[in-house]
C-alpha cells in the first residue's frame, strides 16, 4: 500500500474503447512501462527500484518508483476516466526526500492529465 497517492478524473463523451486507448497512449508518452491493460484499466510503473541503493536524495526524479493506475467508467452518456499516481517505493525510509517525491507524483499526474486530454482531442 502506498504511503501517498494523488488522484484526479476527467469526463468525456468519447467511446469507452477510445478512452482506454488514449489512456494507454498517454501513460506510454510519459515514459511509463505499461504492465497490464484490461478493457477499462491500465496499470503502469515508472522509475527504478534500484534507486534505493543510491537514496532518493541523490537520485533524479525520473528514478523515483511510481505506480500509475487509470480506470475508465461508462456512466451512460459520458465516460469518467479516473487517474491515480502513487509512490511505489515499498519498504524503506523517505527521510529527506518525501517532499521531492510528492512533488514528482503531483507533476506526473498533471502531465498525465494533459497527455490524456491531447490524446482524446486527437480521436
Amino acid at each position: 500500500m502506498p504511503r501517498f497517492s494523488y488522484d484526479d478524473q476527467m469526463t468525456t463523451e468519447q467511446p469507452g474503447q477510445s478512452c482506454a486507448a488514449a489512456l494507454r497512449t498517454a501513460v506510454e508518452a510519459l515514459g511509463a512501462t505499461v504492465e497490464s491493460t484490461l478493457d477499462t484499466d491500465t496499470e503502469a510503473k515508472m522509475g527504478a527500484q534500484g534507486f534505493r541503493i543510491l537514496g532518493g536524495i541523490l537520485s533524479s526524479e525520473d528514478k523515483l518508483p511510481v505506480h500509475i493506475h487509470g480506470h475508465v467508467e461508462d456512466t451512460g452518456a459520458e465516460r469518467v476516466i479516473y487517474l491515480q499516481v502513487a509512490e511505489n517505493m515499498g519498504m524503506g525510509s523517505m527521510l529527506g526526500m518525501e517532499k521531492k517525491y510528492r512533488q514528482h507524483c503531483q507533476d506526473l499526474l498533471g502531465r498525465l492529465k494533459s497527455q490524456l486530454a491531447e490524446q482524446l482531442d486527437a480521436t
